[in-house]
């Protein structure tokens, strides 16, 4: 039997409405941290899901959802990277904001329905045991990003050129001392081409060499060259190969307006330390998932924990689990291509980034959401103020 809107839901709709403005206009539930902001607006998503089925849910959602977008605009908490995103594209940031916030509502209702008509203690320590191992390494995995990656800085490397005597010369800094393995080849061959302050591998069909900063290449003639790095330093991905010209004493990079440039800027992005790590990282995965799992169910084992009572916490994860995990998909999905969630992923794959981007943020939410839903629902329940799915189909029987 879906809810009914009744006059008790009607007002319960409009308090927790009230909430969100609360929590959408002052400190107290919204927190900018960075470009990001903690929101409690989730816990009035549960409640709604909880107390009114999963339209209760999607209308409280959509309010969030609403008044999120007003923020991308300074009207309540301001958000640094709602103001991005609208001035990008306001519709796309309308989209971004409202959809996931509604569809977060809506399946949080259904969640709760199906969990309600557990009844089985059984079932209910399995669905809590998984509940908390999916916590378990949500929170390894931003812990694991946090402390693994390293910041999207480009390590820069130059090309300089000067000519004297005839002679160009080429010089390469900026590895910070770390050996870099270096490819040149031209179309006129490189045989002529002496190295001072690296080391040449080969010198065939292309110059094959390596370097720690501060190299010279001497005797370069006119003509078009490919630098590709071969082996980049420690932690750093290598760049895309460049082409670049030497034309009487100057070198150009091939496609650069500055046609008089004689320096050059090769970006190396830096990757994360986990990519050296995918077996010890898989295994701590699962180890911290089975112990969680088993921690979860040995906690849910004592008679004292009601499977309603249960059933209220897991809807306050669920609903700041899933909200973080639809808000972020929309972003990347919608603005993934733009210049500016670009600078922000600064190379790093959706997972990390994501994991780094709001890591503390989603976890604290899915704390307070957890606990604070938990307990308001316990209460409005024994007040009578809610009623669940089965309480509303034994009423109907009855009438019936």
């Amino acid at each position: 039997m879906n809810k009914k809107f009744n006059t008790r839901s009607m007002v319960l709709l409009g308090l927790l409405t009230a909430v969100v403005v609360v929590f959408s206009f002052t400190p107290i539930g919204s927190i900018p941290i960075g470009p990001l902001v903690i929101t409690l607006n989730v816990i009035p998503v549960a409640i709604a899901g909880i107390a009114l089925g999963p339209i209760g849910g999607a209308v409280m959602g959509a309010i969030f959802g609403l008044f999120s977008f007003l923020q991308c605009f300074g009207i309540g908490i301001p958000s640094g990277m709602g103001a991005m995103l609208a001035d990008i594209n306001p519709v796309l940031a309308f989209v971004q904001r409202f959809v996931p916030r509604t569809l977060d509502g809506f399946l949080i209702g259904c969640i709760f329905r199906g969990l309600s008509k557990v009844k089985s203690p059984k079932a209910m320590r399995a669905v809590i045991s998984v509940g908390t191992a999916v916590f378990s390494l949500a929170l390894f995995a931003s812990a694991s990003a946090l402390l693994f990656s390293q910041k999207a800085v480009p390590a820069e490397y130059k090309f300089s050129s000067e000519s004297s005597d005839g002679v160009v010369r080429l010089g390469i800094n900026g590895t910070d001392g770390e050996e870099v393995l270096v490819k040149l080849s031209g179309a006129n061959g490189t045989e002529n081409v002496t190295l001072s302050g690296g080391e040449i591998v080969s010198n065939g069909d292309a110059l094959v060499f390596s370097t720690k900063g501060e190299t010279a290449l001497s005797g370069l003639e006119d003509g078009t060259y490919t630098f590709e790095e071969i082996k980049a330093p420690a932690h750093l991905s290598a760049p895309d190969k460049t082409e670049f010209t030497v034309k009487d004493g100057n070198v150009t990079k091939v496609g650069s307006e500055d046609a008089e440039s004689n320096n050059i800027l090769i970006t190396n992005k830096r990757v994360s330390k986990l990519a050296d790590m995918k077996g010890q990282t898989a295994f701590a995965c699962i180890f911290i998932a089975l112990l969680a799992f088993l921690a979860g169910w040995l906690a849910t084992s004592a008679k004292k924990i009601k499977p309603l009572h249960t059933s209220f916490a897991i809807t306050g994860f669920c609903t700041a689990f899933l909200n973080t995990l639809f808000f972020m998909s929309a972003l990347i999905m919608l603005f993934g291509n733009t210049d500016y969630v670009k600078g922000l992923m600064g190379g790093k794959n959706v997972l990390v980034f994501i994991c780094t981007f709001v890591g503390v943020n989603a976890v604290f939410e899915m704390v307070v959401s957890t606990i604070v839903t938990s307990a308001v629902c316990i209460a409005l329940y024994k007040a009578k103020l809610i009623t669940l799915p089965v309480d509303d189909s034994a009423v109907d029987k009855k009438k019936s």
